[in-house]
């Protein structure tokens, strides 16, 4: 997906602000940066969401690379009461199976390899519900605001509170209502957006506990190699279009 920038128009008559841009012009939001590596330069601001659905292709990429290669490997290891590393050299594993139905087999993976795909596929996790909320937090009204009933009083609560302390879901019902839409949580692509959100908040918000490291980490594990990345973004797109069709849309100017 291309990165958009943040705000782009063409001017319909002349401006003359510290430089002179002739009517019918493309403009940009820019901004002047300067660093120590690079010294000053001018960058377009880009759109958070088109940023980061952009980041989500790039990783899903790599880590199709990743998978391909760690699949390569055909090497297996084999837990048997029965038969020894000289027995079953040479074998397959319907030929094992059939010597000892009770044998454990396992894929004798590269673990560098393992690693390199769970950090891949956990960017494409963080990017795409951190493009979602960045759509959430744009697209809210900036006048918009929530009453609330705390301890019997009642507080209204403005965009900047809004966008700091509501859950994603929370905000995901507030430009429903906005917006004017209805049944978003029927739609097909609601349910990879939950387990996406869910696996995203497991990884983020991970807690060692030694006991059970095992059942923390084995399902998220699963889902990274199980999971379709690819129908998985075109969901998160939709869940965006559904809500505001244009946003997306390719800048043309």
């Amino acid at each position: 997906m291309k990165i958009k920038p943040y705000f782009r128009t063409k001017l319909s008559e002349p401006f003359q602000g510290k430089y002179y841009h002739e009517a019918g012009a493309s403009v940009a939001l820019t901004s002047a940066i300067e660093t120590k590596s690079l010294g000053k330069f001018m960058v377009i601001i880009p759109d958070p969401v088109s940023l980061n659905f952009n980041n989500a292709v790039n990783f899903i990429e790599r880590s199709k690379q990743i998978k391909q290669e760690i699949d390569n490997n055909k090497k297996m290891t084999v837990f048997s009461g029965k038969l020894n590393e000289k027995d079953i050299k040479g074998l397959n594993l319907n030929q094992i199976k059939e010597l000892d139905k009770d044998a454990d087999i396992f894929r004798d993976l590269e673990n560098d390899k393992i690693f390199d795909y769970i950090q891949t596929t956990m960017g494409v996790v963080v990017s795409l519900v951190t493009a979602v909320e960045s759509f959430l937090n744009m697209i809210i009204p900036f006048d918009y605001t929530v009453e609330i009933t705390r301890q019997g009083e009642k507080k209204i609560i403005e965009k900047n509170e809004i966008v700091r302390r509501f859950s994603i879901e929370d905000k995901i019902e507030l430009v429903e209502k906005c917006k004017g839409k209805t049944g978003i949580k029927q739609q097909k692509f609601w349910n990879s957006f939950k387990i996406v959100k869910e696996l995203r908040d497991n990884i983020i918000h991970f807690k060692k506990t030694d006991s059970n490291l095992n059942q923390l980490w084995s399902p998220i594990i699963v889902l990274l190699f199980d999971i379709d990345f690819d129908k998985t973004f075109v969901d998160f797109v939709d869940l965006v279009n559904y809500l505001e069709p244009a946003y997306l849309e390719e800048d043309k100017s």
